[in-house]
């Protein structure tokens, strides 16, 4: 990521050459730091397009299931406010139904505005059941599925790396003969 491209690196090498047949060396070994630079071009985009695929969208569709359980809690905190505020109305009618039995503005009698009360109570009820089974449900799933959930990513990203490194460890290990020679001052040397 932060090294220079390896067709630098052979330019300089062309300068510790002398003369003759060490720069027909060096200009191979050019060659091949400019091939061992594509190859590791090459490998750094299959690691990062695998790593984008496998972990990142496995872990991006794992906080996605998660935003949607938050949503439902979301949603069923909204159905149990209403189911409360229902059971008052539903019990207000109901105390209330005894006292002098004036009809109310709508002009409908108050049993039934009790009655339309009490189904609006059995359908938040309802909602609200409908909701903790589904909610349930969810959380059972991502339970179920959570040592999954963090070893598929953990896993790939260990093949991932693993892959990259014995990559680089292919492009590199020709060239390793390359800085040998160089090191020993033997440009006639050079693989």
């Amino acid at each position: 990521w932060s090294q220079p491209p390896l067709g630098a690196v052979c330019s300089g090498l062309r300068l510790l050459g002398s003369e003759g047949k060490g720069d027909a060396d060096l200009g191979e070994a050019g060659s091949d730091l400019i091939e061992a630079d594509a190859a590791m071009g090459e490998a750094s985009s299959r690691f990062t397009e695998r790593l984008g695929r496998e972990v990142f969208a496995v872990i991006d569709e794992r906080l996605a299931l998660h935003g949607e359980v938050r949503e439902d809690v979301r949603e069923r905190q909204r159905w149990r406010s209403s189911a409360a505020a229902s059971l008052k109305d539903v019990a207000w009618l109901r105390k209330g139904s005894k006292g002098s039995g004036l009809r109310a503005l709508s002009g409908r009698s108050s049993s039934s505005v009790l009655e339309d009360s009490e189904g609006k109570l059995l359908e938040t009820m309802q909602m609200n059941a409908d909701f903790d089974e589904r909610l349930l449900q969810r959380l059972t799933n991502l339970q179920a599925e959570s040592v999954d959930a963090v070893r598929r990513p953990w896993a790939a990203l260990l093949q991932i790396q693993a892959e990259y490194f014995m990559a680089q460890q292919a492009i590199w290990a020709p060239l390793s003969c390359i800085d040998e020679g160089l090191t020993a001052g033997q440009t006639d040397t050079v693989c």
